[in-house]
């Protein structure tokens, strides 16, 4: 039987790169989705802060307190609600980096898929040649057998 060469997809080398593409926008993208939690924790953390911060000053008030403690709790809520401004930006600029990377994953998933897809279709028309390749070999055997040699 004539021996077909086994089946190689001529663009597997770029599907490999794809694929290492893929994988490595995977991993960056679970990075900044991590960030934004931290970023996420970081502001309730801060708001909590100021929450206490906020009671503090309502319990001082309500026992009676000097007007120098009252500055002091308003000057530390000013940096409560400065810290948790900027953290709240931190957490928008976390959440835009983790989308837009998100973005390039999802073209990337797609661009393998379809490279995928390709792979599929010639390993499916390569079978094809094989089963072809044996049947004519097996008529071609069954004939040679019935053939009568000429006298």
């Amino acid at each position: 039987m004539g021996g077909m060469k086994k089946f190689q997809f001529s663009l597997s080398t770029v599907l490999g790169y794809k694929q290492q593409v893929q994988e490595g926008l995977q991993n960056e993208h679970a990075q900044l989705v991590h960030r934004v939690r931290q970023a996420e924790q970081r502001l309730e953390e801060l708001e909590e802060a100021y929450r206490s911060c906020n009671r503090e000053l309502r319990e001082a008030e309500a026992k009676g307190t000097t007007v120098s403690e009252v500055l002091k709790y308003q000057s530390a809520l000013r940096y409560w609600e400065q810290q948790i401004h900027d953290a709240r930006a931190h957490l928008v600029q976390c959440r835009q980096a983790a989308e837009a990377k998100r973005a390039e994953l999802v073209a990337a998933r797609q661009e393998t898929a379809s490279l995928e897809k390709v792979r599929e279709r010639k390993h499916e028309e390569y079978r094809y040649q094989i089963q072809k390749s044996e049947e004519l070999f097996i008529e071609e055997l069954v004939a040679s057998q019935w053939r009568v040699p000429a006298p």
